[in-house]
């Protein structure tokens, strides 16, 4: 995973006293028993989707293949095209897809979890179905997450983290 100074840059800005929710989320660090961490409202546009996200590699991997170019974190285009794979992705389906976005219409019930410096490493298909609310509706509450950040860790940690989130599914 690449970091990006620029957008945790973005993201220590946007997490402030008037975006915070007054809740707070615990997670599972390797290290810890349970850690809590303050809830953020923030823009999902100052955010990356996760690119290594291991449930889309393979129809990420053939959307660079037909394109015949990798996907690039930085690029705008390429956070919208694996959004939308995020969305159509075989491995969640239509079905549970749906049901989300109905539930996101209603309340955001889980934060998202994301690296210091804003890649979502939990909450890529929730974000995905906000930005496809916004898109539908025009609602501007739509263009918000609430999210919990994590600190600097280094890559072993972040992938023990990410196992440890899908397991407790």
């Amino acid at each position: 995973m690449e970091y990006s100074t620029k957008r945790a840059e973005r993201l220590k800005q946007a997490c402030n006293q008037s975006s915070y929710t007054g809740k707070e989320s615990g997670i599972p660090f390797p290290t810890e028993k349970l850690a809590f961490k303050p809830v953020y409202r923030i823009p999902i546009k100052i955010l990356s989707f996760n690119f290594d996200n291991g449930r889309i590699a393979s129809e990420k991997i053939t959307k660079e293949s037909q394109r015949g170019k990798k996907f690039n974190p930085n690029s705008e285009e390429d956070q919208k095209l694996v959004g939308e794979i995020l969305l159509t992705s075989q491995w969640y389906g239509s079905k549970a897809t749906e049901q989300l976005k109905a539930s996101l219409s209603i309340e955001q019930q889980t934060p998202g979890i994301v690296t210091f410096d804003g890649v979502l490493l939990n909450g890529n298909r929730r974000a995905a179905c906000l930005n496809s609310l916004f898109k539908d509706s025009g609602k501007p509450q739509y263009k918000l997450i609430d999210v919990v950040t994590l600190p600097k860790v280094g890559e072993d940690e972040l992938l023990d983290l990410e196992n440890r989130l899908q397991l407790a599914k």
